[in-house]
């Protein structure tokens, strides 16, 4: 009996919530296998339209007429993910405008006080930047994250601007460039998992439960909006150390590595980090008018030795204990810790 490997299999959120699948099929002869799936959150506008500005369409008229590119924006921002796998998500928008232009409107020649051809009035539309919104129901799970580019369109002029009622007046068409410059944010409900490594790149990260990072993340901002534990295994850097890891909740978050940005609170009194292994911490902990609720360096299983270039202060830091080894807390040459000091 004949079989089918599936491969390359890709789930796309269509507009209106509906879910596309292309796949391509080869010919194995044993067994049926399903390969990778890629689930897209995707925005997108619906097509390059034209629109014709002369002697009929405009009250004034025109002798020539000019043709005009705009684009419109539609689709879904906000998409949700349920499944429990280990299959990659990327994100891909299939296509954005930036600009677009308005119709155009025809300008009948002026004599006074200065003359003037007759022309077109030709303005420009500025749209909102692109900011994708996946949520990870409570249960979902992926492997990595990543973002794909896409299409960026735009208008070529800085309104306003006026065009010569000439013959043969060019088509104004939208400037298109390849690009991943638009926002992909991730939102955790809780019970997560993401097994590979996540790189959204300057797009935030919201923890509204419990979840396990097992891969590396590149964000640009970490917001802990939960009183539950987000556990990172792997090396942390906010838009490259300057962005910061903020309470909004008294959460609790597990360093297994390395951690580049600030943590902070938005209450005072807020926030608890906990530090195994061999780790740093580029970046300052908590700050004069917003102290964290504590820092503890190692648990009662594994010491830390932790490493804070930056200023600490926290209600309470722990330096963790074995039976036989101790924690170790250093800080960066000209670095202060303003905190209640304990061993356990």
């Amino acid at each position: 009996m004949n079989s089918f490997r599936v491969i390359d299999t890709r789930f796309r959120i269509l507009k209106g919530g509906k879910i596309g699948l292309s796949l391509s099929i080869s010919l194995i002869g044993s067994a049926l296998v399903f390969g990778s799936v890629n689930s897209y959150a995707v925005d997108y506008f619906t097509d390059v339209q034209s629109t014709v500005s002369d002697s009929t369409t405009t009250p004034l008229g025109g002798t020539n007429p000019i043709t005009v590119e705009k684009a419109v924006n539609g689709g879904s921002v906000n998409t949700t993910r349920i499944e429990n796998d280990t299959n990659p998500v990327v994100f891909k928008p299939t296509s954005w405008a930036n600009s677009s232009y308005t119709d155009p409107t025809f300008a009948a020649a002026e004599t006074t006080p200065t003359v003037y051809p007759a022309r077109y009035y030709l303005g420009k539309e500025d749209f909102v930047p692109l900011e994708l919104n996946l949520t990870f129901a409570s249960g979902a799970s992926s492997g990595s994250i990543s973002k794909n580019s896409t299409t960026f369109y735009s208008a070529n002029i800085t309104p306003p601007g006026y065009i010569a009622d000439n013959p043969g007046i060019p088509t104004q068409t939208l400037t298109t460039v390849v690009s991943n410059n638009y926002k992909a944010n991730l939102i955790f409900e809780g019970s997560n998992t993401v097994s590979g490594s996540t790189n959204i790149e300057d797009g935030n990260i919201k923890i509204d439960g419990s979840i396990d990072f097992n891969g590396t993340v590149t964000a640009g901002s970490i917001e802990v909006d939960t009183t539950d534990t987000a556990t990172f295994g792997s090396n942390v850097s906010l838009s490259s150390g300057a962005g910061n890891l903020n309470f909004s909740q008294d959460g609790s978050i597990i360093l297994n590595s390395n951690f580049s940005g600030n943590i902070t609170n938005t209450n005072s009194g807020d926030g608890n980090i906990t530090t195994v292994g061999i780790n740093n911490i580029n970046g300052n902990i908590g700050n004069s008018s917003n102290f964290l609720n504590s820092l503890s360096v190692g648990d009662l299983t594994t010491i830390s030795t932790t490493t804070v270039n930056g200023d600490v202060f926290a209600n309470s830091t722990v330096l963790n204990n074995t039976i036989t080894n101790s924690s170790t807390l250093i800080l960066s040459n000209d670095k202060n810790i303003t905190s209640t000091i304990t061993t356990s």
